[in-house]
């Protein structure tokens, strides 16, 4: 029969030291600046640094905040006091926060977190936002480098009418806007499927994710310009940002609500993203037998139409105001009027 082997003192004694070393540095990572990446790999790192930063939050300690967490460049535009300062007294809203995933980068880290907030004082009403919290790795420490919607580094693999039509789509608004702003486009995913009656739709439910935004066109696009194809998706890619959008902001848009935006934001790409080329392009096509019964081309006159009308209501184009105001309005009765979307959104 084996004996039990017994720790001597010195075994003892150096176990439990070692314990008391692993146990301050817990502690001391907790409360203090501490570079933990040395000790810890990246992931780990980042989130006990992100640990740290909520348990500032949630104590108000704006100063130590300020301390360990503005990073050391803003600190020369900023000092501690003004800092604080604008902090106010305000407390922070009452919250809860998971940690999905954590994905590292080299020296860029992304934290997928849901954070839901009580919006009231009995926290009867919540708001529930998720998104991507991002990261920079600056001289061994992680600070806070604002928010990413979608992480992907390259597009999904796509028909290449459709990466035509997405260019070209990217190209206008750019030109219109300026650069940046549209790497959320990567984790766009464009496929055929049989549709018969729309021209295309994005999906999007409770399980949905950022990570992939799935947009089917009807097949007929098949022999469709990419012209055409663009001003589809323009509709399409509006749901798609507005998803974004609204899981960020723990936003909850009705139906209806939704599919006006998304008429509105194409009526703005094809009024003044589109050049006048391709506007026109589109406009010429209108009284041709060819398209005389297609979907996107009816659409190009009801466009047309609408514009026109709240053109004469507001007695030019320089109330833009008013303007805005009409096309919405008949959009809005374009919307609720038509069964596809009565059948789609229902009462919503």
């Amino acid at each position: 029969m084996k004996k039990k082997r017994r720790f001597t003192k010195l075994e003892l004694v150096l176990i439990s030291f070692v314990l008391l070393i692993i146990a301050g540095l817990f502690i001391y990572s907790k409360s203090s600046n501490f570079n933990i990446v040395n000790l810890f790999d990246k992931k780990t790192a980042l989130q006990q640094r992100y640990e740290r930063l909520n348990y500032l939050i949630d104590n108000r300690q704006i100063g130590t905040y300020y301390d360990e967490f503005v990073p050391p460049k803003a600190k020369s535009k900023k000092s501690r006091d003004d800092f604080i300062s604008e902090a106010g007294n305000k407390e922070a809203p009452k919250y809860t926060t998971t940690v999905h995933n954590i994905t590292i980068k080299d020296n860029i880290g992304y934290i997928e977190r849901t954070r839901i907030e009580c919006t009231d004082v009995d926290c009867t009403n919540k708001i529930d936002k998720r998104i991507y919290k991002k990261w920079e790795l600056i001289d061994g420490n992680w600070y806070p480098a604002g928010e990413e919607s979608c992480i992907r580094d390259t597009p999904y693999s796509i028909s290449p009418e459709f990466e035509r039509a997405i260019s070209l789509y990217k190209q206008r608004i750019e030109q219109r806007e300026g650069p940046g702003g549209l790497q959320w486009l990567n984790c766009v995913d464009i496929q055929y499927d049989y549709i018969p009656d729309a021209e295309g739709y994005f999906t999007f439910d409770q399980n949905s994710t950022v990570d992939r935004l799935t947009i089917f066109v009807d097949n007929s696009y098949k022999i469709k310009d990419d012209l055409l194809t663009a001003f589809l998706l323009s509709h399409e890619l509006n749901h798609a940002y507005n998803f974004i959008y609204n899981r960020a902001e723990g936003i909850l848009q009705p139906c209806y609500d939704a599919e006006i935006v998304a008429f509105l934001s194409q009526l703005d790409f094809f009024s003044f993203s589109l050049n006048n080329e391709e506007r026109s392009s589109l406009i010429y096509r209108i009284p041709t037998l060819q398209y005389n019964k297609n979907s996107p081309i009816q659409l190009v006159k009801t466009f047309g139409d609408i514009t026109n009308s709240a053109f004469l209501q507001c007695g030019g184009f320089e109330d833009y105001k008013c303007i805005n105001n009409v096309k919405a309005e008949q959009i809005s009765q374009m919307v609720r009027s038509n069964p596809y979307y009565q059948k789609q959104c229902g009462s919503n």
